[in-house]
This record gives C-alpha cells, structure tokens and sequence, in this order.
C-alpha cells in the first residue's frame, strides 16, 4: 500500500500542494494587479515539494510606465501644458520648448472705465514730465501671459468750442467701450480735430511675489495607495523632514509668514532649475512633506536649502499710458503676440477720459484731483520748452557777445 501511487495519503499531499499553489496564484495574481512592482514572485511547490520560484510582471507597473511614456509623449508633443526637458549624453539637461505657427495676438475686447492716475519718478524726463504720469489699463487674461509689448493709439482731441466739449462729455467722456471705425467716422463727422499718438510701450516686468527656500533634513520612502478606476494602486513616494514649513510673501513686509499647503510646488536649487515636485501631502507636527516628482530628473538630497519655493510668475499684465494737464484722450490698444511679434488684427474697445478730472491716492490717503496735482507737483519742461518756442526765446549757448561799452569823459561831471 506503502508503494502505491493512487494511495489516499499520495492523493490528500497532491491536493493540498494543488491547493496551496492555487492560494498563492490567486494571491500574487491580485497583487500583481494592483502593486506598481516590475515584478509578482510566485513560490510554488513541484511534484517533490520543492519550492520553484516563478516571476510574474506586474500590471499596476505595466499600467504606471504606459502612463508615464503617454505623458512624456504628450510633453514632447507639446499636447501637455507642463514643460519638459530631456538628458545630453553628457548629464545635462536642456529644456524642451514647444513653438507654434505664426499668429497674430488675440484681440482685446474690454477697457476699464478711467477715474484715476497715478505717478512715478522720472528723473531722464520721460515724455518731459517729473514726476511722470500716467493711466492704467488691465489686460489680464486677455493677452499672452509672456507678452512683452503692445501697440497704443490715443487720441488727444482739439476741442475749440464749449459745443464740442459738451459733444465730447455727453457722448464719450467715461466710456470704455468706444468702436475704433465708428469713432473714427464721428469725428469727421463733426469736424473735430486731434492730434494722433501712436507707439509701441513696453509692459512692467512681473515679479515673483513669494520665495522661500528649504533644507531637507531626512528623506524616507514611503508607499501611498491611490484608487485608479476602483483599482487601488501602491505608489512610492519620498517623504522629506525640512527644517521649516514656512515661505515669504513680498507684499507682506515680513518673512516666513506664508505656510506650505498641498498642491504647491517646490522647485530643486541647481545652476539650471529644471526639476520640480508638488506636496501631496503635509505633516506640521514634525515638519515633514510628501512630494511626487512633476518634471525634471534630479532626486532630492539631505543638505542646505536643497528646495526653493516654486510659484509662476505674476500674471497681470498692465499698460501704463503717458498722460498730461488738460488732455482729453480716447484710448485703443493692440497687443503683439510674443513668438510670431505680430499685433492683433483689430483695435480694442476705446476709454475716453478728461485727465484734468483724474483722481490720485496720496500716501497720506487724500485724493486729490490732476489738475490741482498738476499745478503744485508736477515739473512740466515740456510746458517750458513750448513756451521758449513760442517766444522766440534762444538759449544762451546762441546768445551773441555784446561790445564792451566805450566811456565818453565829457558825459561826466562833478556837482
């Protein structure tokens, strides 16, 4: 019985190493699923009960490269929004930037209505005033964030009669709304005469408004599990201990004042900044953060502000326009598009405003109207220059050297 094949003892050892295969296949199969590991081991047990190790791929791994390679496929198709960057044989990294075909700005379609001015200093006499002043126009959203330039047409109205001043202040004055070829039609219409300005003026430069930077204290890895179509997949993850949680706000006049939240972003301090990792999650009890890399390649280090707080740049884009005493301006604006340098097809809607009615916000909170600013701050040289003009009056440096004087002694006596 001892030697028989089919014996029940033969058959309950061949059942239960069936079974216990199967168990672990089952098993492993589920992991292999759901784990992001390159490979499942499978230990199963031969016909002489000896452990044969099998490795199965994995099909989270699988799935995490596949979504990997389409995004970075996406990134260098220039399909993603998120930049990109790729490795030289010699360790660098060069950044990948996405042109696009030629094409003119977007038009402007919205004006703000003007009620105030503001100033600055202007010690190489722009346009010839000191303090210079001028009017804002909001073009956020309306034009490429990276625009650099726009084109400005204003035109300063003549108006020589109390009738076109009322014309002017009934139909126009306040108004952000004005249609270039209409306007263009009315004032031939009425005979109104203008001197027209046209330039091209450079947009302020955009500031970074928060930085702060990070000394990374310890890193641990550490594996979170995300659900991905009902399928919970086991992801690694480095969890870093810093030496603070706080960044700096510039407007705030104070420094470390700003928390770190989930969803910012911290960018590696390197010659060439070109890897970045958002924070998924946050642990204030001991200053510790999860981070998922977003671009680039560099891993982070233990060492001396190791990150740099990452935030895009200011996004507001402002036109600031020149203006002066007693001018009554329509204002159109075209925005040149940064690649391709063309400027939009059409002129945005016109503002109309009296600058002499433009209020300012002095430091110590008083308004106080342009007219009356004019008069007590403002250093017109323009003004002067137009006066000498007028006046026929040359500078010294044309001015001719009189004769000295010939004394005649008979013109003078002694009384």
């Amino acid at each position: 019985m001892s030697n028989s094949t089919n014996s029940v003892s033969t058959l309950i050892t061949q059942l239960l190493r069936l079974y216990n295969n199967n168990l672990e296949g089952f098993d492993k199969i589920s992991e292999a699923v759901t784990s992001n590991k390159e490979n499942v081991t499978l230990d199963l047990f031969d016909n002489n009960d000896k452990i044969r190790r099998v490795s199965v791929p994995s099909f989270g791994f699988m799935k995490s490269e596949l979504e990997r390679l389409d995004k970075n496929i996406q990134n260098l198709s220039g399909i993603s929004d998120a930049a990109s960057s790729i490795r030289m044989a010699d360790g660098s990294f060069r950044k990948i930037i996405v042109s696009k075909l030629d094409s003119e700005a977007p038009d402007i379609k919205d004006l703000n209505s003007i009620t105030n001015f503001k100033s600055k200093s202007n010690f190489f006499f722009e346009n010839l005033l000191n303090p210079l002043l001028y009017v804002s126009f909001d073009i956020t959203n309306q034009a490429p964030i990276d625009t650099e330039k726009v084109i400005v047409k204003r035109f300063l109205l003549d108006l020589d009669s109390q009738a076109k001043i009322n014309w002017f202040n009934k139909k126009y004055n306040g108004r952000a709304d004005i249609n270039y070829i209409d306007f263009l039609q009315d004032i031939l219409n009425n005979s109104v005469s203008f001197i027209p300005d046209e330039e091209i003026l450079d947009l302020p430069p955009r500031e970074l408004r928060y930085y702060g930077k990070f000394s990374v204290l310890r890193i641990s890895d550490i594996q979170e599990t995300k659900t991905i179509n009902s399928v919970e997949i086991v992801q690694n993850k480095k969890l870093l201990k810093l030496d603070k949680l706080f960044y700096t706000d510039i407007r705030a006049g104070f420094s470390d004042t700003v928390a770190l939240k989930v969803g910012n972003f911290l960018a590696i301090n390197s010659d060439t900044k070109d890897t970045k990792y958002k924070i998924t999650s946050i642990d204030s009890s001991t200053n510790s953060i999860v981070v998922e890399l977003v671009e680039g390649f560099r891993s982070p280090q233990i060492g001396t502000e190791i990150f740099s707080f990452y935030s895009e740049k200011d996004n507001n884009l402002e036109v600031q326009v020149p203006i002066s005493f007693n001018e009554r301006n329509i204002v159109f604006i075209k925005a040149i598009d940064p690649d391709s340098k063309l400027p939009a097809k059409n002129w945005s809607p016109g503002s109309a405003f009296y600058t002499n009615d433009l209020e300012i916000t002095n430091t110590d909170g008083s308004i106080e109207k342009l007219e009356k600013y004019y008069k007590f701050q403002v250093v017109d040289f323009g003004n002067h220059l137009l006066a000498m003009a007028k006046d026929k009056i040359p500078p010294s440096t044309l001015g001719i050297i009189p004769d000295a004087p010939t004394l005649d002694p008979s013109n003078f006596k002694v009384l």
